[in-house]
């Protein structure tokens, strides 16, 4: 069983400096007796382990943070503004005093047929991000159902983009196109028919030859 130490949506910081963390998170982390940073190595939902450096202030307000690591999983993940990151320890009564075991999850929320998903998002170029995990509120792992299809899919819908279910008919033919032509040319009253010949020679240019009247 896992315990959520602590859930947060990342801010503009969160993606670009460091990852503040809850100073209420410390107590599930083991810092080391007089000293202000640990190394962690939570797992992601690939399984992957990531090593994070949790710093904090040796005076005053301890202000905990991830920061030696933490950019190379926003960049792996390509995490935005607004994603949740879920920071979690899992119980293991079997062995008593042995090191944590951290998980850290990622996830992001789309709109999908209108219906709200929470997808993880697997790291770039991963063997295992043909396939998303969606969060059905049973546990951390998730069940398999949404593909990184739907998600560039919803993603294309949330933006207001929408492709054309057809494609513009083609211009009609040459012949076509000088029938319609033809048909759109307004008579001159002319008593001389060589001369009404000449008119339309004129206007449709090189594409009729001389005929006879």
């Amino acid at each position: 069983m896992a315990i959520v130490i602590f859930s947060k949506l990342l801010t503009e910081t969160d993606i670009s400096v460091r990852l503040t963390v809850p100073t209420r998170a410390l107590q599930h982390i083991n810092m080391p007796a007089g000293d202000n940073n640990v190394y962690l190595s939570p797992e992601d939902s690939e399984g992957r382990e990531w090593p994070f450096r949790c710093y904090t202030r040796l005076n005053g307000h301890p202000r905990p943070a991830f920061t030696t690591g933490w950019l190379d999983f926003v960049e792996a993940k390509e995490l935005q503004i607004g994603d949740r990151v879920t920071f979690s320890m899992l119980e293991d009564e079997g062995v008593a005093g042995g090191a944590p075991q951290y998980r850290i999850r990622a996830t992001r929320t789309i709109t999908l047929f209108r219906e709200e998903h929470v997808v993880d998002l697997p790291q770039r170029n991963s063997s295992n991000s043909a396939e998303i995990q969606e969060d059905h509120g049973d546990g951390y792992a998730g069940s398999a159902a949404t593909t990184a299809k739907a998600t560039r899919r919803a993603a294309e819908e949330q933006e207001g983009f929408r492709r054309p279910l057809l494609s513009p008919p083609p211009h009609p033919p040459a012949p076509q196109r000088l029938f319609v032509l033809l048909l759109s040319l307004q008579p001159v009253t002319v008593s001389s028919p060589q001369i009404q010949c000449y008119h339309h020679h004129r206007l449709l240019g090189s594409q009729l030859s001389w005929m006879s009247c």
